[in-house]
């Protein structure tokens, strides 16, 4: 057993010689660390609010670390909503915040560059938003990039990544590659629960660039994202921007350095 019974583990980083890890049971969720990757002990409780579960921890440059949980009361929230955390060196006390009114489920998160970059489940309804018409039988499943606001501890800029069926879709991956890029993987499977079906594995070639290189009228912020579509074999490079939710078809996005 690598934690305690009943724990389960989210996730670990390597940070200054050493593995941390959140470990949580649906009641807790807690800060953990280790030097061998097998042997973990605890260093704090990050939150025990709202029955969290899966939360993803980032590493800041001067050492801050943010955790992303997935917190399950839908009875006092109504939906699966995120909790964001933030702590300082030695990791023992927690800054917490609730998220909005969104679902958010299975995430993860990369510094990428001087970006905050975040990634989850989330359901198109939770945003005021319809079905796909160009999904058959869309299903309102999304996995979603955003921008995480380390001052306002809030999430910004969403991106519904693309889907084939709007069904099961998440527990992304990001892979900072430098120069302010990173890979982004997602899985997106059937509506059929229960069933064994298949499911697509997607990868997305990432790029922060700045907020005057993007002519947008509806987003704000110091960051904004392009990403480059391209289908190649089994994995689907898509194409995005802000607001708006990209299908097969859509011509690249220059995200050159020009």
């Amino acid at each position: 057993m690598a934690y305690k019974r009943g724990f389960s583990l989210w996730k670990p980083k390597f940070h200054d010689g050493t593995y941390y890890c959140a470990a949580d049971n649906l009641n807790s969720v807690h800060l953990i660390k280790s030097t061998d990757g097998m042997n973990w002990e605890y260093v704090s409780t990050i939150t025990t609010q709202y029955k969290p579960s899966e939360t993803a921890l980032t590493f800041l440059k001067d050492g801050t670390l943010l955790a992303f949980s997935r917190l399950n009361d839908k009875g006092t929230l109504g939906d699966t909503r995120a909790g964001f955390s933030k702590s300082s060196p030695p990791y023992s006390s927690w800054e917490f915040k609730l998220g909005g009114t969104q679902h958010f489920s299975g995430p993860a998160a990369e510094l990428v560059g001087n970006t905050v970059l975040v990634s989850s489940r989330t359901l198109l309804s939770s945003w005021g938003l319809s079905p796909n018409p160009k999904v058959p039988g869309d299903g309102g499943q999304r996995t979603a990039l955003y921008i995480f606001d380390v001052d306002t501890m809030s999430l910004s800029s969403p991106v519904m990544l693309p889907t084939e069926t709007g069904g099961d879709s998440s527990y992304p991956g990001i892979l900072p590659t430098g120069n302010n890029r990173a890979l982004v993987c997602w899985y997106d499977g059937s509506r059929n629960y229960g069933s064994p079906s298949p499911s697509n594995i997607w990868l997305a070639q990432t790029r922060i660039v700045p907020e005057p290189r993007i002519n947008s009228a509806i987003m704000t912020g110091a960051a904004l994202l392009a990403m480059s579509c391209r289908l190649r074999k089994q994995y689907h490079l898509p194409s995005v921007t802000f607001m708006r939710e990209c299908t097969k078809g859509d011509k690249d996005d220059d995200i050159s350095d020009k």
